[in-house]
């Protein structure tokens, strides 16, 4: 009795290592790919593009808007296209602090350090990189035609991080008939590492059996490595598997 409570203990470890495993090797996150400092493509090959609400004339789409912290800042924002307002020249995005007789305008965000990134794997949001600063940009799917940005601002007073909020149409990804091509298209890391596993695991039980077999002339299940493990394994799911249908019948008797 004692052998087999043993054996189920190392078979409820062994059935809880590979369970673990797996949660490990599967639990990729979601990436929205960077095609331009405007625009990335997600896994499924969904793009999401924010060209329509960029300017082309040097000036910025978003202008003059107020954020909720502050009654001093004041932002300005052009996807896409790099645009000059004041003192701020050839930026994404650029923040001005209203002070009497003159405001201050600052590069708080250009488009080559843009970047897109999935917060909590749910919200995807574009940053940029300015002078000793840095702009997040949270991106809403809406159908809204009318495109909203709220400016909440330094949520952190001294951070020198300051966030928005895009609600648009423009922000929900399409999916083009014939989706580009993406270099490196394949299997993910965590397969890769999960069939290099299985791999070994199965030249591992094959190499095994062949010495059990060989030297210590074992026959039939004798001669699988670490037989009473796997037996245990098994005997602990298959009870399990017998209380929670035992539970179940129990609690429909009631």
């Amino acid at each position: 009795m004692a052998v087999l409570s043993n054996c189920s203990r190392e078979g409820q470890w062994f059935m809880l290592c590979i369970i673990f495993s797996a949660l490990f090797f599967f639990a990729d996150g979601k990436e929205c790919k960077k095609i331009n400092s405007c625009s990335c493509q997600q896994d499924d090959g969904g793009i999401i593009d924010l060209s329509p609400i960029s300017k082309k004339d040097g000036t910025a789409w978003f202008s003059s808007v107020k954020d909720t912290i502050t009654i001093a800042n004041r932002f300005y924002w052009n996807p896409c296209i790099s645009f000059t307002e004041e003192a701020c020249v050839n930026v994404a995005v650029c923040r001005e602090e209203s002070m009497i007789p003159n405001s201050t305008y600052y590069d708080v965000g250009t488009q080559d350090s843009a970047f897109f990134i999935y917060r909590n794997d749910a919200d995807l949001v574009l940053g940029y990189q300015g002078v000793n600063s840095t702009t997040i940009v949270t991106l809403y799917c809406t159908g809204n035609a009318v495109d909203n940005l709220t400016v909440i601002g330094e949520s952190i007073e001294g951070s020198a991080i300051y966030n928005m909020e895009l609600r648009s149409i423009h922000a929900c990804a399409f999916y083009p008939i014939y989706p580009p091509s993406q270099d490196g298209s394949g299997l993910s890391a965590g397969w890769v590492v999960f069939i290099v596993l299985l791999v070994l695991l199965c030249a591992y039980f094959l190499v095994g059996t062949v010495y059990n077999i060989v030297y210590k002339k074992a026959e039939g299940a004798d001669a699988i490595p670490h037989i009473a493990l796997i037996m245990g394994g098994c005997s602990y799911v298959k009870g399990c598997c017998s209380k929670q249908d035992k539970s179940r019948s129990q609690y429909s008797s009631v």
